[in-house]
């Protein structure tokens, strides 16, 4: 909602005041006014009624503007204020002028009085925004200040020219233990090792490099200091200059040492362990190996770098499960398994297995023990039963065994694992004899049960991925199943809960949905946005030109008379004024009108994007110096408003840049209008860019431009094509389907 102006009226005449009451009305459309005649009434309408503005006769009764203006310089001396009077001559009007008024208006001259109430406005508005970035700028200064007083490093500035201290913060002093006015006497070169010199007679003044760089400075009481130092260009109290922050790097270069020697300990231990250890990357590469892992596997560490990890296993699916271990534990513990060594020859191996970092990148820390002689001791203890029953009771996923009845019509539970009783719910000793219908009524009206009869059937195992299981209080469940037929004839079920990977596959579609929803809502609030601007744009010229431009043509046509009736005695400087303020108006009409154009001509909307291109390029080129070729096919009919206005607007946006960054000579604009598009290309000979960095960073002014001209394409289901590189000039293709 558009401000509420609170207007002030020192006026005796009601008549007078009502006047310029409903001159106000013509420009202003949401204030409030207030009206005294007495001093007192004027006092404490300052104080109550709080004005933006303030409209005073210069003669009343008891009171006058000028006593009026100056208590209102003392008690509120931004609100603007303007003289309105029935005469005055040119003495006083320069006594209220220099006393702070801000404009007089001659009520036989009301006309004026709407814009000097609105130049008045904006000019306390700028004086206002000026002292409060006066005051930003006092704020910062004392900020940065304390960020540099108070900063943990030592911080030098120096002159660019002679190298000489200017300034230093306390913790300069305090770690190099000068004082101020003895660092102010000296260079950077006095606080380095003498072989030290040329190094930093080479890189003091290399603005190219802002690399850190190492040096070893000395303390006034000559104990030295291992530094890294950062140097970069400011201005200092008005002259260029150089900061330095010296980091000392003393303890962290020891730290570096005891690291170094500490790796050595380390890699001895690591060469010489009893156990095989090993270090893989990510993809599975060999990187590091001991003594021990080479004897084990007959493989050296160049012949390792050589050899997939997975093709040492004896079983694919060993390798399988040790990933998957590793993956959903983070390490892997004691797993044994069967390994080909470099001859080919079976072996057993107990692994271990972390992730590490290991030179900066993730890697993984392998631990081998030889357990072949453990593992052919226990083989003839171990019955094929227990094998089955281990992997039975301890799989992970749910197992069900199923004995088959009234020929596949149904089917009883004969065994079901540990995990199926936590996966269901259930226990076994409820479950085992009973047949799968009454154990879950309802079953067969889902597909697992089909599948159960059809793997029966044709002996083939089925994969029946996120079944859903409902039971009698419909509470659904979702399974990834695994069917298989035994020989024997019993069906066995191995399946998964994945309920909640199917929850999160519908939150995730439904969250997808909700934000293309969003988007759809986005674009068309942006349409709504330039089609507000456009509107606003279109109004703003209208008023600018018929409004206050013909204002200023009147203004300019009672100066012109003026000048014609001015009597043969008026003094010649009398005479130079008026002619000066008549040009001064036709120069204000002038801008006024160009504004107008620029916002948005109304060739546009009366003639059509064609008229309006021609004009546009033939008034940018005179402006801008630059050679245009535009080419324009046969144009059988007027486009969309919307397509008109967004062709132009890109249009004057491409040319802003070239006349702002490319410094071109020659423009080629080319607009063609096919049966179902219209494109347009704009190509110059200019200086280019990059575009990829331009979108990357976003460190141009020309990055807001592509985004603008990207959006108004966006919601015409238009294409932007730009090909530019440095030197090269630049090429911008828009097409747009009708």
């Amino acid at each position: 909602m558009e401000k509420e102006y609170r207007i002030l009226i020192l006026e005796d005449l009601p008549s007078d005041a009502e006047l310029a009451h409903q001159e106000l009305k013509k420009f202003l459309e949401n204030f409030t006014v207030k009206v005294v005649d007495t001093e007192k009434g004027f006092v404490q309408a300052l104080e109550e009624f709080r004005p933006d503005m303030i409209i005073s006769d210069y003669h009343l009764p008891a009171f006058d503007g000028l006593s009026a203006l100056r208590i209102t310089r003392e008690k509120s001396p931004l609100t603007p204020f303007i003289i309105f009077t029935g005469s005055i001559n040119e003495e006083t009007a320069v006594e209220c002028i220099q006393a702070g008024a801000d404009d007089y208006v001659i009520k036989e001259s009301i006309i004026r009085l709407a814009p000097a109430v609105l130049g008045a406005m904006e000019k306390k508005k700028t004086e206002r925004e000026r002292l409060n970035a006066v005051q930003a700028l006092r704020e910062s200064e004392v900020k940065y200040r304390n960020l540099f007083t108070q900063i943990a490093d030592p911080v030098f500035v120096f002159d660019k020219k002679d190298h000489c201290f200017l300034d230093c913060n306390q913790s300069a002093l305090d770690r190099y233990g000068y004082t101020l006015k003895e660092l102010l006497t000296m260079t950077p070169h006095q606080l380095h090792l003498p072989g030290e010199q040329v190094k930093v007679d080479e890189n003091i003044d290399n603005e190219e490099d802002s690399s850190p760089q190492l040096y070893t400075h000395v303390t006034k009481e000559g104990k030295t200091i291992q530094v890294e130092i950062i140097t970069a260009p400011i201005e200092y109290e008005g002259q260029e200059a150089w900061i330095s922050i010296a980091r000392d790097i003393s303890d962290r270069l020891q730290a570096q040492e005891a690291l170094r020697v500490s790796e050595e300990n380390y890699r001895g231990l690591f060469e010489n362990a009893l156990v095989g250890v090993g270090i893989s990357n990510s993809a599975g590469k060999v990187i590091a190996t001991n003594k021990t892992m080479s004897k084990i596997t007959g493989y050296s560490l160049e012949e390792f770098s050589g050899v997939n990890i997975g093709n040492t296993y004896l079983n694919p699916e060993s390798r399988k499960r040790f990933l998957e271990t590793m993956k959903r534990d983070g390490l892997v513990e004691n797993f044994d398994v069967q390994l080909l060594n470099k001859e080919g020859d079976l072996y057993w191996a107990s692994l271990s297995s972390k992730p590490i970092t290991f030179d900066g990148e993730d890697a993984y820390l392998t631990t081998a023990l030889d357990i072949s002689w453990r593992i052919l001791a226990e083989k003839e203890l171990r019955e094929s039963e227990e094998k089955f029953r281990g992997l039975f009771d301890t799989i992970s996923s749910g197992v069900a065994v199923y004995d088959v009845v009234d020929d596949g019509e149904d089917f009883i539970f004969r065994d079901i694992n540990p995990s199926s009783e936590k996966i269901e719910g259930i226990r076994k000793e409820d479950i085992i004899g009973k047949r799968v219908t009454k154990a879950f009524p309802g079953v067969k009206k889902f597909g697992l049960f089909e599948v159960l009869q059809r793997v029966w059937r044709t002996g083939e195992s089925e994969h029946f991925p996120q079944a859903m299981y409902r039971d009698e209080k419909d509470s659904g469940t979702w399974r990834e199943n695994w069917i298989y037929k035994l020989p024997g004839g019993e069906i066995v079920a191995v399946y998964d809960d994945v309920t909640e990977r199917k929850q999160g596959e519908v939150e995730k579609n439904l969250l997808l949905k909700q934000v293309q929803q969003t988007n759809e809502r986005l674009k068309s609030l942006t349409r709504e946005l330039i089609n507000s601007q456009e509107e606003e744009r279109k109004r703003i010229s209208q008023e600018l030109h018929d409004e206050l431009g013909q204002a200023l043509t009147a203004i300019t046509l009672d100066l012109k008379i003026i000048e014609r009736k001015l009597d043969p005695e008026t003094p010649r400087d009398i005479r130079e004024r008026l002619s000066e303020t008549r040009i001064m108006a036709d120069e204000l009409d002038q801008k006024i009108s160009e504004l107008a154009l620029d916002l948005r001509p109304s060739l546009l909307d009366d003639l059509g994007l064609i008229p309006t291109i021609n004009w546009y390029v033939e008034r940018y080129a005179k402006r801008a110096e630059v050679e245009i070729k535009l080419e324009v096919n046969d144009q059988e009919k007027r486009l969309s408003s919307e397509i008109e206005t967004a062709l132009y607007r890109i249009i004057q946006e491409a040319l802003t840049n070239v006349a702002r960054h490319a410094r071109a000579k020659k423009v080629k604009l080319r607009l063609d209008q096919q049966p179902e598009t219209v494109t347009l290309t704009i190509e110059d000979d200019g200086r280019g860019f990059d575009l990829d960095e331009l979108q990357n960073t976003g460190s141009s002014p020309q990055g807001l431009g592509l985004t603008g001209m990207k959006d108004r394409l966006s919601l015409l289901g238009g294409r932007l094509d730009i090909q530019s590189k440095p030197g090269e000039g630049t090429r911008i293709e828009i097409e747009i389907p009708f």
